[in-house]
């Protein structure tokens, strides 16, 4: 019996030495992973603080000082690692610009709220001011604990200067098309005014504020039953439109040309409507008043003051175009140079690359801008042409060499027949008669575009007169494109300004010549320009 006992007492202590020895086994065990663990979230933490693109700090959350810095934070605040150490946060970037900052500030510390962004002016070491984006956040150990608060800034000075100098070019634009004396109205997608010029508020007695966001059915500016149908018929037919219209004010008749443009979007839907409204009773005025008179003398006179009235509506016209085009092209060209400078440091500076999509969409629109700038500042300087006696022959071979260098990784051919003419001298304006030459054959080469193609220059010669024609085998015109090319603004090109051919329609029309096209649709193209010999 005794033994019996001893055993199962002996049996019971082998038991327990061997349950000890097990859990000894796993708890050494769990204390090895530990330790492995913490050390390799300490390695990770050091390589990501060491190599981010941001500059990173992680600080005590229980007194908020810096335990550590990598070179970035030292470069955009100014101070050295050593200087940082032990340093409490609000020396270094004081906070609570407003109270909901402090707020919120305090929310990510006390573990509230896991993160917090804002962007602020901050003061280096060097009282250099500078713009950060600053992102506070908390960091939690295996047991969700917080650990440490992580700050991560990034200097966006450059950034904000750049929105800065996009914000005045847009307030100048606005002064621009305010102080013009047409009235421009926009329609968004849905068929909603988003805006509406100065002059056309003043003109129909209306604010903006009343407007915005109205359904087109809802406003009668025009109090026409015309304006609106005219416009309903941009949206379904994605084509400009235009038409003279007639109402009533006051018991007055007024006369306005009427210009409806549709802007398509990436996938060629309309993105918006711009309109263009232009008072021309007086002529409509003076127009009838010929009509009604009987006496030949009178109606010479009418003739002639209807003239007059035209150079004069021309005059004040490219005057107003000229000094508008003048104050864009100073006041946006300085803003633009400056969004150039930011895009180009941003980039070298590689602050984020996240970024980039973003700087190229601002490399875009800065060229686009500049290419609008150019085209209007070359429509608003049209003047009369300075004549002299000019081998218009030799002229063109100077420009078919010019425009072969620019596109001599084109395949399209370039043939003419002027070798056969001789030469031909002709009082213009060889400046002018040039850009006419190279914006056709420019139309031609992108008509055609990565294609093979042929382009072919014929010229006529008559006693009175010299025609030369520029033929290609693009894809060609819409017959109901035909009537609209040389209207300004009107353009089926994704970026083009439609100022080009109308450009050349008026520098033609100032040497008492004309232009004329000839196309249908897949049959390529025919430009024939007239000018009087003599």
């Amino acid at each position: 019996m005794i033994s019996v006992n001893i055993l199962r007492i002996f049996g019971e202590v082998i038991v327990a030495i061997i349950i000890f020895i097990i859990f000894s086994v796993f708890q050494n065990r769990n204390k090895t992973i530990s330790k492995k663990k913490q050390a390799n979230n300490a390695e990770g933490l050091r390589l990501f603080t060491e190599m981010a693109y941001v500059g990173v700090a992680l600080l005590e959350i229980a007194t908020l000082k810096f335990i550590r810095v990598n070179s970035k934070f030292c470069e955009i605040t100014g101070y050295s690692e050593e200087e940082l150490m032990d340093r409490v946060y609000k020396e270094i970037i004081p906070e609570a610009d407003t109270p909901l900052d402090e707020e919120m500030i305090k929310a990510v510390i006390s573990g509230d709220k896991e993160n917090f962004q804002s962007r602020k002016k901050f003061m280096r070491k060097d009282n250099k001011i500078i713009w950060i984006s600053i992102h506070r956040k908390i960091l939690r150990d295996d047991k969700l604990k917080i650990s440490f608060l992580m700050l991560e800034i990034i200097d966006i000075t450059t950034e904000k200067a750049a929105t800065v100098a996009l914000r005045k070019e847009e307030n100048l634009f606005r002064m621009a098309i305010d102080n013009y004396p047409y009235t421009f109205v926009i329609y968004n997608k849905n068929r909603q005014l988003d805006f509406l010029n100065k002059h056309g508020l003043e003109s129909y007695g209306v604010t903006l504020e009343h407007l915005v966001g109205k359904q087109a059915e809802e406003i009668d500016l025009w109090q026409t039953t015309e304006s609106l149908p005219l416009l309903l018929k941009v949206f379904k037919t994605k084509k400009a439109q235009k038409k003279e219209l007639c109402f009533i004010q006051d018991e007055t008749e007024l006369y306005y040309k009427v210009n409806y443009v549709p802007i398509m979007d990436d996938d060629d839907e309309i993105e918006q409507v711009f309109g263009i409204m232009q008072d021309v009773t007086a002529e409509r005025i003076l127009e009838q008043q010929k009509l009604q008179t009987k006496d030949v003398t009178i109606l010479y006179q009418g003739r002639e003051l209807v003239l007059k009235q035209h150079e004069l509506d021309d005059s004040r016209r490219l005057s107003d175009i000229g000094g508008l085009a003048a104050t864009v092209a100073h006041e946006l060209r300085n803003p633009l140079g400056v969004i150039r400078t930011a895009v180009y440091n941003l980039r070298r500076k590689n602050v984020n690359i996240n970024l980039n999509s973003h700087l190229d969409n601002i490399d875009k629109k800065v060229m686009e801008s500049d290419r609008i700038i150019n085209n209007l500042l070359n429509y608003a300087r049209l003047k009369k042409p300075n004549l002299e006696p000019t081998d218009i022959i030799v002229l063109l071979e100077d420009t078919i060499k010019n425009i072969k260098k620019q596109y001599e990784k084109s395949t399209i051919n370039l043939e003419s027949n002027i070798k056969k003419t001789g030469s031909i001298i002709v009082n213009i304006d060889p400046f002018q008669i040039t850009e006419v030459f190279v914006n056709i054959l420019e139309n031609a080469y992108q008509a055609i575009g990565q294609n093979p193609g042929n382009i072919n220059i014929m010229v006529k010669v008559t006693p009175q007169t010299i025609s030369i024609s520029f033929q290609d085998n693009g894809p060609g015109i819409m017959k109901e494109d035909l009537k609209q090319i040389f209207v300004p603004f009107f353009t089926r090109k994704p970026k083009g300004t439609g100022l080009g051919l109308p450009i050349c329609q008026e520098l033609i029309r100032l040497h008492h010549g004309k232009i004329e096209v000839q196309s249908s649709l897949g049959h390529g193209c025919v430009f024939s320009m007239i000018l009087p010999i003599s």
